[in-house]
């Protein structure tokens, strides 16, 4: 089994896998903010070995299973080397003898984890609401997909979309964490960057010691380039049954970095995805 995204008829085959598919379909429905080149899946190093001159030198490579079938936990993604991929295939291949793994080629800029202005999840949970959580600056999209850490959240009616603003959308806010709550968290992302290998010299400076409220310019980011575009779009996306999804990803140097649509099958413990009337 080896298929690659930028090619047409190994599309349909991709679609079984749960994060693969959702890179293809946030190149769908967002090609101005994807930042994935190209996608393989495969499951085995000597299905690799074919492949691997298609790649960079530095990817990202991810856990994946197939959508309904047991996960592949306990092995997080990673930006890799060719040389490291040997060994992320075992760790896979431990954890779920069904696991299958990415390699993804995204655009430079992907491979950031510490200096980053912070980290998004945008939620939609069609004609009814669409929930944004946000951390702040110098930490990733893991913490966020993962339910770890939340520094502030808001949730905005669907009737409301058209009329929120950057300046406004404080308004529906439910959530900001307090400094005592903040500096928890900061030393919790301190520890884990650690415990991955970071030293603290490339730490030092990257996570404020107070915390930062998102700045206009993300929200004005997070609603032209993703809210918007789905919200016009929304009689399309829920024809293809796409009700109940979300965008994460990570903000760098100015720009937005989401990295796929997680669709409501693969995180439905959240209470807010719960299924709305779906109109």
């Amino acid at each position: 089994m080896l298929y690659e995204m930028n090619n047409e008829k190994d599309q349909r085959y991709i679609q079984q896998f749960g994060k693969a598919y959702g890179i293809i379909l946030l190149k769908k429905w967002l090609p101005d903010i994807s930042k994935t080149k190209n996608l393989f899946v495969l499951d085995s190093y000597e299905e690799f070995k074919k492949i691997e001159d298609k790649l960079p030198e530095v990817f990202s490579c991810r856990a994946d299973a197939k959508t309904g079938e047991k996960a592949t936990l306990g092995v997080e993604g990673c930006f890799a080397t060719k040389e490291q991929v040997e060994g992320y295939i075992s760790r896979v291949k431990k954890s779920n003898p069904n696991g299958v793994v990415l390699c993804i080629d995204t655009e430079e800029g992907t491979h950031e984890r510490i200096r980053t202005d912070g980290a998004f999840n945008v939620y939609l949970q069609m004609y009814d609401k669409i929930y944004i959580d946000y951390l702040g600056k110098g930490f990733d999209m893991g913490s966020i997909t993962k339910g770890r850490e939340n520094h502030e959240n808001w949730t905005i009616d669907w009737e409301d979309i058209l009329f929120v603003t950057p300046r406004n959308m404080n308004k529906y806010r439910q959530h900001i964490i307090s400094n005592e709550q903040y500096i928890d968290s900061a030393r919790r992302r301190l520890q884990q960057l650690i415990n991955i290998g970071y030293n603290v010299d490339d730490i030092r400076g990257k996570i404020p010691r107070e915390y930062i409220q998102m700045p206009e310019s993300i929200k004005e980011m997070l609603l032209d380039q993703i809210v918007l575009p789905l919200y016009i779009n929304k009689e399309k996306l829920v024809q293809e049954g796409l009700k109940s999804f979300g965008i994460q990803g990570m903000i760098i140097d100015g720009r937005l970095f989401p990295i796929e649509v997680n669709r409501k099958e693969r995180f439905a413990e959240k209470s807010y995805f719960q299924e709305s009337d779906g109109r």
